[in-house]
């Protein structure tokens, strides 16, 4: 309105934010990218207060070249990793990390490459603990009581320090060093020469495995940025891999569709800090007549707790399973039969022997051609019977109709 750059800005609070000192952000719409504004003179909240107008010289905004970094948390525990340029001397908590939300007492942020963590201290209105800086290099692990938006600011990550260093023989932080969701195999295209067949990359609730045909299998399609990951390197041998961006032209990974089946599911506990991995198959058995959803969807549970669910890809399910406490895990379909365990090479007086799985964090069981074999609980079991020349479903010794009908 005035043919000037100035802006008219209203900020609103309540006496809790008296004496603290704002953030300020621009969003460039062309790029899409966000900046950190650094104001000319300190500027902190108070109710009534008002800062460049009259004959006072307006507040001048910079960017100087920083970034801002915008991660969604989820209440409990979310892995996340930045795509700035972090360093010890640089990125100070204090300077770099804000949030959408006031953070809340307890609030905790992990580093389990060096097993350190700090924790919120609102007397202190600050992180304390064991470290007091972030690194690209890293993948964290964040809690938060609520829901929140978490903000790290700095400089752009150059190209040439896009790498991380992977390890032999061990889990290795792999933080997404890219600017946008990219594809799996493009994402880690540096890796490839290097992978071995069963070498993992695993997210908070997704995972994939290198095959021996040289592909990633699995639920987990692509890196995002915000996102923290860690790769399991089967050899013995240390190694550098560098992230490359796409140009700016090149067009965007889009995500698959999820099915109604799939969004339907029950919600598992993703809050927890730690997952292990399985590979498994349903036997033949578990498929049973027209109606019955076997076959679909296998539930985890650890007690009472939904502790992980997956959909069948390619006669496979990729299992993660997140919980916060040791327990031996057990397993349905979707309809609620309960499976066990099959151990091919382990019978007793020819009858199959049931392994109990337990929760290790970290932890990996089958493979892509050994899978874990799950079959029905023959106390439990689901077949059918002709009767009246009709096909009729028993479940838990109780008859059903094809479809699905409970019959007197």
């Amino acid at each position: 309105q005035t043919n000037t750059s100035e802006l008219y800005l209203t900020i609103y609070g309540n006496e809790e934010l008296n004496g603290k000192t704002p953030t300020f952000l621009l969003w460039q719409a062309s790029t899409g990218k966000t900046y950190t504004l650094t104001p000319s003179t300190t500027i902190r909240f108070k109710s009534g207060n008002i800062i460049g107008c009259g004959l006072d010289e307006p507040v001048i905004f910079n960017t100087g070249g920083a970034l801002t970094q915008n991660i969604p948390l989820n209440a409990g525990w979310n892995w996340v990793s930045f795509n700035l340029d972090l360093q010890p001397s640089t990125a100070q908590l204090t300077k770099v990390l804000t949030a959408n939300k006031p953070w809340t007492e307890g609030d905790i942020i992990k580093n389990p490459a060096t097993q350190h963590f700090v924790t919120y201290s609102e007397e202190n209105d600050a992180f304390l603990g064991q470290f007091s800086y972030l690194r690209y290099i890293y993948s964290y692990m964040v809690y938060s009581k609520n829901d929140n938006l978490m903000r790290v600011s700095g400089k752009a990550l150059p190209q040439d320090s896009a790498h991380v260093l992977l390890r032999g023989n061990s889990w290795n932080a792999l933080p997404c060093l890219l600017s946008q969701i990219t594809e799996l195999s493009e994402a880690l295209a540096d890796y490839y020469n290097f992978a071995s067949p069963g070498d993992i990359v695993k997210s908070h609730d997704q995972f994939a495995v290198f095959s021996a045909d040289k592909h990633w299998v699995g639920d987990l399609k692509a890196l995002r940025p915000g996102e923290g990951y860690f790769l399991k390197r089967t050899a013995s041998t240390d190694v550098d891999i560098h992230f490359f961006n796409k140009p700016a032209s090149a067009p965007k990974y889009q995500s698959p569709s999820i099915s109604n089946h799939l969004s339907s599911m029950p919600k598992t506990k993703s809050s927890a800090a730690t997952n292990m991995t399985m590979i498994c198959a349903l036997n033949s058995e578990a498929i049973n007549a027209e109606g019955n959803k076997h076959g679909e969807a296998i539930y985890t549970y650890i007690g009472s707790e939904l502790v992980g669910k997956a959909t069948k890809i390619d006669d496979l399910y990729f299992l993660t399973i997140s919980c916060d406490n040791s327990g031996v895990a057990r397993f349905e379909t979707e309809d609620g039969q309960k499976l066990n365990v099959q151990i091919n090479e382990q019978m007793v007086n020819d009858q199959m022997v049931n392994r109990n799985i337990l929760y290790v964090p970290d932890s990996h069981y089958g493979s892509l051609t050994e899978p874990v074999l799950l079959v029905p609980d023959d106390a439990n079991r689901v077949y059918k019977i002709i009767e009246n020349d009709h096909v009729v479903i028993i479940r838990n010794n109780e008859k059903y109709d094809v479809t699905g009908t409970k019959l007197k």
